[in-house]
């Protein structure tokens, strides 16, 4: 009974991230789902990417916003642990921005993991 449970957990979870991603992608990501709090509670923010400001206020953020959020750090989490190691090996040194666009002009050596998480991730977020 108790492995019945944790299957449906992990359906769960897993469909949960599925939507948030999907909803992420048809609401034009970040930009677009959080336009109305990058106008407002962001406005000062939002030419430096504001992703650290909409985390910082997650409490006011609409449902629609915060769901874009979540799937931006799980994006996030997932290309820093595919990528850390092409990054130490061909990067070495570079950090942010400036380490995704030396992974991104070395395609052609990145890992597979590394290539699919790079991928996915969208551009820098801005107004």
């Amino acid at each position: 009974m108790q492995f019945k449970s944790y299957v449906l957990a992990v359906s769960l979870l897993t469909l949960t991230a599925g939507t948030a991603m999907a909803q992420d992608a048809t609401m034009g990501g970040l930009k677009d789902a959080c336009k109305a709090e990058f106008a407002d509670v962001c406005k000062d923010s939002a030419d430096k990417g504001g992703m650290k400001c909409l985390s910082e206020n997650q409490d006011k953020l609409s449902t629609g916003c915060a769901t874009a959020v979540a799937a931006a750090k799980e994006r996030r989490k997932a290309f820093r642990a595919a990528c850390m190691p092409d990054a130490d090996k061909l990067c070495s040194g570079l950090k942010g921005h400036e380490m995704m666009g030396c992974l991104k002009g070395k395609t052609t050596d990145l890992s597979k993991p590394c290539a699919d998480a790079l991928a996915a991730m969208p551009g820098p977020v801005a107004q």
